[in-house]
């Protein structure tokens, strides 16, 4: 089986996991108010973008270079809208961005496994600040989707410009995908050139502040006749190493697939505690007033989960960004706690990531760098089975009646059950020294019937219906239908949970769509 194929495999693998098993969760979790879905294209099309930036001031454009049957130019308009190409999050740039873009399809073979994106040339002084859409934003959510970030110097221009040196200050997060090129080496002497590589080493480690550059290719990458040739042979080395180092992109690009669904996996369920967070302190009857509360007071359940999880404050996402979002999603929205689900997520990593790694070493015919997957792979995938395994699967998950039903289940047994269950009258008789009104009995009980057994009660509807009668007399409203919370686990194998709805009529009752009189 060819290399190819093999990558095919694997993104059909990992489109798979993620479309049948993670996507499901960051719907459940409204994950999208973060971060937007991944689409097949992010997986397939053999998108392993690369992106170069070279001194040409006179370019203004940003090109997408993919592999084509014959050579055309698509406009970035046209590109982004392209549902098969892995493009559409150019959208987001705004129409100024796309204005300054296109797509370039090339017949040639170096592009059958990878794409480059060519950056403008590089402005100096304030020029770059007029360039019609958010440059800094661009080059930052770029270099979160490129695999290599190929940065070319000249020997005769080594100055580090403004824009440039900005440039460098956005990418340093992203150090590890650096591959330095120092063309046009055959225009100066053999002596003059090590004095610019040194001098180039100390601006990089200036500009990044890292004693150690590494992936730093020596040559002259044109095809004009070399100006000084002794180093003919060195360059041709140089050559192949900066063009095999490209054929590699494919494989590692897997694995940094790999790492960024664990790294998503993660931010997800930091994402989902913020939001149960929410969800559990408005509590059963809590309103959107309560809601935009502590959605105002974020921070400090940022705090709290922080605290709690051990979650360091740079995982958290941009809290005010959420706050924005979540501004305009309604209580009944959010998701409730379920731990179990999120518990998932653990499993994804575990046991459907983790296992591709093998076969990516099958195909490349060696092993993937085994710092890299020690510090990336493996300490992100304990790390967040770490987390998981220290959520408290607590609040909504657990039925909150339980509780209650200690002190009712007394009180159950002395009304004489028959075949375990108690008759209407006999609830309505212990319900008189409340002082409620009768509407108030009927809706209460109208809510706690789980089953089709009218007129009487089992032992766990009889709870909840004493449950919601505390909640009546601590001046607390009643729910319009019974909250998932209060339903016991066994219902919630049986059906549907949350059918139940109250209604005002004295003796009609109504659930899962069933009336009686």
């Amino acid at each position: 089986m060819s290399k190819v194929s093999r990558f095919d495999i694997n993104a059909k693998r990992l489109w798979d996991i993620y479309s049948e098993k993670l996507r499901p969760i960051e719907r459940a979790f409204l994950f999208n108010l973060q971060c937007s879905e991944l689409h097949k294209a992010d997986f397939f099309d053999e998108s392993y973008p690369g992106m170069m930036i070279g001194p040409e001031p006179t370019t203004d454009t940003f090109s997408f270079i993919v592999k084509g049957k014959k050579n055309s130019i698509i406009p970035g308009t046209t590109l982004a809208l392209d549902n098969t190409k892995p493009f559409r999050f150019l959208n987001q740039f705004g129409q100024n961005f796309l204005l300054r873009s296109n797509g370039i399809t090339l017949n040639n073979p170096l592009l059958d496994s990878i794409c480059i994106v060519d950056t403008p040339g590089i402005l100096a002084g304030e020029a770059q600040e007029h360039r019609g859409y958010d440059y800094k934003n661009v080059v930052k959510i770029l270099a979160t989707k490129t695999e290599r970030i190929i940065v070319i110097f000249d020997t005769l221009k080594l100055n580090v410009s403004e824009e440039l040196g900005l440039s460098l200050e956005l990418l340093k997060d992203h150090k590890n995908k650096f591959t330095i090129v120092l063309n046009k080496a055959d225009q100066v002497p053999p002596m003059s050139l090590i004095n610019v590589y040194g001098a180039l080493l100390w601006t990089l480690s200036k500009t990044l502040n890292t004693p150690e550059i590494v992936n730093i290719h020596v040559g002259s990458f044109w095809d004009h006749p070399l100006k000084y040739s002794n180093y003919r042979d060195y360059f041709e080395e140089e050559r192949k190493s900066f063009f095999n180092s490209l054929q590699t992109i494919p494989s590692s690009a897997t694995v940094r697939k790999i790492e960024y669904l664990i790294g998503r996996s993660k931010s997800l369920t930091i994402h989902a505690l913020l939001l149960c967070s929410i969800k559990h302190n408005i509590g059963m009857f809590g309103g959107d007033k309560k809601k935009a509360k502590l959605v105002k007071n974020l921070h400090k359940i940022a705090t709290n989960v922080s605290k709690k999880y051990g979650i360091s404050d740079f995982e958290f996402p941009d809290i005010e960004k959420l706050k924005m979002h979540l501004n305009f999603i309604k209580k009944e929205e959010l998701p409730s706690s379920r731990g179990h689900i999120l518990k998932n997520i653990s499993k994804i990593v575990l046991q459907d990531l983790k296992p591709i790694l093998p076969t990516i070493n099958e195909a490349t015919g060696s092993k993937i760098d085994d710092a890299m997957k020690s510090s990336v792979f493996f300490n992100n995938s304990s790390l967040l089975d770490e987390l998981l395994n220290k959520m408290n699967v607590e609040g909504e998950d657990d039925w909150i009646v339980a509780k209650k039903k200690l002190e009712t289940d007394e009180l159950f047994a002395k009304l004489n059950p028959n075949k375990g269950l108690v008759p209407k009258e006999a609830v309505k008789d212990e319900f008189v020294s409340t002082k409620l009104p009768e509407t108030v009995f009927t809706k209460i009980w109208n809510l706690s019937k789980l089953e089709n057994r009218q007129p009487y009660f089992d032992e766990w509807e009889f709870a909840i219906f004493w449950y919601l009668v505390d909640c009546k007399l601590n001046d607390q409203e009643l729910p319009s239908k019974l909250p998932e919370n209060m339903i016991p686990s066994d219902f919630y194998k049986q059906g549907e949970p949350g059918l139940y709805e109250a209604t005002d009529a004295e003796d009609k009752t109504t659930y899962a769509g069933y009336t009686e009189y």
